[in-house]
């Protein structure tokens, strides 16, 4: 009985470690960090601002490159496209959203179907962002990856 209980133990704790360890956000952003920014209410979101370098796949049939500049005012930013081979749209504004402590909230990508709500993350420190949008009454998916310079 005894060492059922300390295997049932080693495995909670395993559990615990391995899914701290797999998430990007395992600790709680606290104010001074690198790549943060403190918001007036306390809390501590990361600082997305500067310029990304920005690669989308679009299904199995475009790669488009360049460089979208984010600018962010409290936990809200806007990324402005800067360069690259993207198609022309009536804006500049490519990607726009908020951030949460160390996850997006909320993201949306404008496409030339208009803006469409996406799904995003952050990993290695608020330097990389996914994007994933998708138009299934369109058939097609934008898989767009943002790495900070």
């Amino acid at each position: 009985m005894k060492r059922l209980v300390l295997v049932c133990v080693i495995i909670f704790l395993c559990t615990v470690a391995c899914n701290s360890a797999m998430r990007d956000g395992a600790t709680t952003l606290k104010a001074g960090m690198p790549n943060t920014l403190a918001l007036p209410n306390g809390e501590v979101v990361y600082d997305l601002s500067g310029e990304w370098d920005i690669v989308t796949h679009v299904s199995n049939f475009a790669t488009f490159n360049g460089v979208i500049d984010v600018r962010q005012n409290g936990n809200q930013f806007v990324g402005s496209l800067q360069g690259g081979d993207f198609p022309v749209l009536e804006t500049s504004e490519k990607i726009k959203g908020k951030v949460k402590g160390n996850e997006i909230e909320v993201i949306q990508f404008n496409t030339t179907h208009g803006w469409v709500l996406s799904s995003g993350g952050l990993a290695e420190g608020g330097k990389l962002l996914s994007i994933n949008t998708q138009s299934p009454s369109e058939g097609w998916d934008i898989n767009s990856t943002l790495k900070k310079k």
